[in-house]
Parts: structure tokens; sequence; C-alpha cells
């Protein structure tokens, strides 16, 4: 249903007078879309014609305000699925972001709420979302939010919710705020000065040995090492100047890239 329309945004729309429907009230909504697509939707099994006149009434009012929910079938699962196909993937320039929003969704998100019809999400679904995702990975909690937010915020956009449940729901109070710009580092992990030289003189005369400079001596992520050009460099200042990041294409087939190598 939802990639019958795109979920477009409605531009206009119209709602008939009440009629009679199989010994019964109702009326119909006409949705128009940008695309000159239309949808129409029947509300009806209404058992006098003063309680479809309200209903009427208050339909007509959520269409002023913006708020008329034009899916109320969808389920948490397809919409999860429809927004990263056909929304993250095509906003997002590499795979890094898409699989970490996937990675979110399909090991937090789904597992307990997959089954629920979207417009019945709650604040309290949100906070147990939060609770047990704590208990499961504190370090992702923080990011489960995130997704949390970012998307429903979203199906508000495209009527699909007249509000967003996960709005000003916070983390559980186990969760401390994270500091600002700090960084905690391992020590365990952390390689010594004489492994640093071994690993630099080892990476000499291979492919990676540029990557390998830049990560150890300068710190760049790989995505701003891939990224950096020879107009980024100031020969005369001697300084390097990070201005892009690259990242693997979505949807990449190694297989091709190989052959071409």
């Amino acid at each position: 249903m939802l990639h019958d329309t795109g979920a477009q945004k409605y531009v206009n729309w119209e709602v008939t007078n009440v009629i009679q429907i199989k010994n019964k009230y109702g009326f119909r909504i006409v949705l128009h879309y940008l695309d000159g697509t239309k949808k129409i939707q029947q509300k009806s099994g209404f058992l006098t014609k003063k309680v479809a006149n309200e209903e009427r009434n208050k339909t007509i009012g959520a269409l002023y305000s913006g708020t008329y929910i034009v899916y109320t079938d969808i389920s948490v699962n397809d919409f999860y699925v429809h927004w990263l196909e056909d929304d993250i993937k095509n906003r997002v320039r590499s795979s890094n972001t898409y699989n970490s929003f996937k990675n979110i969704v399909y090991n937090y998100i789904l597992p307990m709420l997959g089954t629920k019809k979207l417009i019945n999400i709650s604040k309290g679904d949100v906070q147990d979302l939060y609770k047990v995702s704590a208990l499961k990975s504190p370090s992702s909690v923080r990011n489960v939010k995130t997704v949390m937010n970012i998307s429903l915020k979203y199906a508000v956009s495209k009527k699909m919710l007249s509000t967003n449940p996960a709005e000003n729901v916070p983390l559980p109070k186990h969760i401390k705020a994270k500091p600002y710009r700090t960084r905690n580092i391992n020590s365990q992990k952390t390689l010594t000065l004489e492994q640093l030289y071994t690993l630099i003189e080892a990476s000499k005369n291979t492919p990676i040995y540029l990557q390998v400079l830049f990560n150890a001596l300068m710190g760049l992520r790989r995505s701003e090492i891939i990224g950096l050009k020879y107009s980024d460099i100031d020969f005369v200042e001697q300084t390097l100047t990070i201005q892009r990041q690259l990242g693997k294409p979505l949807d990449v087939n190694i297989e091709e890239i190989r052959k071409k190598l």
C-alpha cells in the first residue's frame, strides 16, 4: 500500500455527504496527490446519520489541520521496510549510515514492535523499547532513540501518524548523558610507538601505505582518507584540510569491481 502512492503527501481533498451504505451510514474521502493520482477512502458502519455526521466533521477538522492519518493499517514492520528502502536509501550517500540504521531497526525496533500497527505505538511502547535496548546494549540505546525520532518524524510528515510518540521520551535514568566532545581511550587496544613503527614499515610497498600513514600519523578516518585530493594539501604551509568523506556506495557489486581491476 505504501508503494502505491510512494507515501506521498496529499495536496487536496474532498469529503462527500453522509449516505446510506448497506443499511447503515457512511461517507467517502477523496485524497488528491501531486502526481495527479487520487486515493478514495470510505468510512462506514455508523448506526445513525447523526453519528456519521459527527465523524465526518471530525475528519474534515483533521484534514484542515493536517493531522488526518491516511494509512491506518500499516504494521511497524512494513513501515520500516519502506522507510529504509524508499527514504533512507535514497538520501544517504554511502552504505555506512544506511547499514547503521538498518542494524538498529532489525536488531532492536522490529523484535519488540514489528507486529504492532504503526498508529498504535504509544509513548509507553517507546519507553519499553528504550529499557530493553539499554539492557541489551547500553552503548546502542542512544542510536535506537535517534532512529525512532527520525523515522517517526518522517511518518508524521507522510500522514501515517498524527503525532510522533517518540518525541520527548527520555532514555532510562541509568543511561548517563553522553559527555560533550570526550573520548575514552582503551590503552589495551592502543598501539605502542614501537608497534606503530612496525605497522608503517610493514605497509610500505603495499597499496594501503598512504592510508596507513594518514591514519597512524594524523588520526584520519577511512572515509576521510578516501576522500582526499591533492588540492586539499597546502605544500607551502604544510597543512592538510579535510573537506569531504567518501564511503562505499549503496548496492555496490564487489565482484564487478574486482573484474575491472
